[in-house]
């Protein structure tokens, strides 16, 4: 039967809370390894922050892109395997 410690149960929290907040299991090794992790965990924090800024954007592109195409074709229409051009297409002839 395996025993753990107050700092290994310390770890796996710091672990779990890493992993949540997207760090890869390698970035949060490099993090527990250095002796002092203040600048490299600093650093990790900022990356993330800025993958998700990112992708945040991406989708909230994406929501605004979907909105307009729901207000375009307000009615239940089925689009079968319709391109992006085809998409394109449809959208520049309903301004028109």
């Amino acid at each position: 039967m395996t025993i753990y410690t107050e700092e290994d149960y310390q770890k796996l929290k710091v672990i779990l809370f890493l992993k949540d907040l997207g760090l890869s299991l390698k970035s949060i090794k490099e993090v527990l390894e250095e002796e002092k992790p203040d600048r490299i965990l600093s650093l990790l924090i900022r990356q993330q922050k800025q993958i998700l800024l990112t992708d945040l954007n991406q989708k909230k592109e994406q929501y605004r892109k979907l909105d307009l195409l729901e207000k375009q074709f307000p009615g239940a229409i089925y689009f079968e395997e319709l391109s992006e051009d085809g998409l394109a297409s449809l959208m520049n002839k309903k301004k028109s």
